[in-house]
């Protein structure tokens, strides 16, 4: 399965502490977003999510939530931090 970084949001709970450190790019990491291949690849990650403590969001909408011509599952861990997995782009 290849994986590749898609985007990358930041978030930080003290954003003037964070600034000197992220001001340059944003204040904290909170969402990370990669890409595979195939839709079957996303399938076997949604799939594998539950059995690593990730939640899906949206499942009603999978793998649509991000609109009909965007191809994703979106997951959370405990502590809030987002993943996105995208096909394709």
């Amino acid at each position: 399965m290849t994986r590749a970084l898609h985007h990358l949001d930041l978030w930080v709970d003290d954003v003037d502490r964070a600034e000197g450190e992220w001001g340059w790019l944003r204040p904290g990491i909170n969402h990370l977003a990669l890409t595979v291949a195939t839709r079957d690849e996303l399938d076997r990650v949604r799939a594998g999510s539950p059995e690593n403590d990730w939640q899906e969001m949206y499942a009603d909408r999978y793998p649509h939530a991000g609109g009909e011509q965007h191809v994703a599952l979106y997951v959370e861990s405990s502590e809030g931090f987002e993943a996105e997995v995208v096909v394709g782009d």
